[in-house]
């Protein structure tokens, strides 16, 4: 989902419903080692997934300019939009709405007006989730991801 590549970190039977022991995966994101991640391993066919690869990594990026999104003029439907992609959009998805988002904030600061802190804040979700998505991936720190988004879609 949300918080990128994980390690599973054990397996055990809890209760954490109140309704009887589940067998759970105990899962440690890896740029996020405060964090703790139970899911039920009868879930883990829907939930989880392999790493990307660097060549899965690259193709999902070189679709961006094919899959432009256009801005939504209207605040609380702009919002649901892009909150929609947050919780479960495609990969393509997340990261056209990054891009739109990006630069309508460099459009902004060029006209030197602010930009919306709830764009703000959506924008900030999503170079987190694709960051932690991409670093392990490409061998990379989640912070260098943005600049080898940039650098492979300026030599496409």
């Amino acid at each position: 989902g949300t918080d990128g590549v994980c390690r599973i970190t054990d397996v055990q039977m809890l209760d954490l419903t109140g309704e009887g022991e589940e067998e759970y995966f105990i899962l440690t994101p890896l740029y996020s080692k405060d964090t703790t991640i139970y899911l039920e391993t009868r879930d883990a066919e829907t939930k989880l997934r392999k790493p990307m690869s660097q060549e899965e990594i690259d193709e999902a990026i070189l679709q961006i300019p094919g899959h432009r999104m256009r801005w939504i003029a209207n605040e609380k439907d702009r919002q649901n939009r892009f909150g929609a992609i947050l919780k479960g959009g495609s990969l393509v998805e997340l990261l056209s709405a990054a891009s739109v988002l990006y630069n309508k904030k460099q459009e902004q600061t060029k006209a030197g007006r602010k930009f919306r802190r709830s764009d703000e804040l959506c924008l900030s979700r999503a170079e987190k989730i694709i960051s932690r998505e991409f670093a392990y991936g490409i061998g990379k720190t989640p912070e260098e991801v943005p600049a080898y988004i940039g650098k492979l879609l300026k030599e496409a």
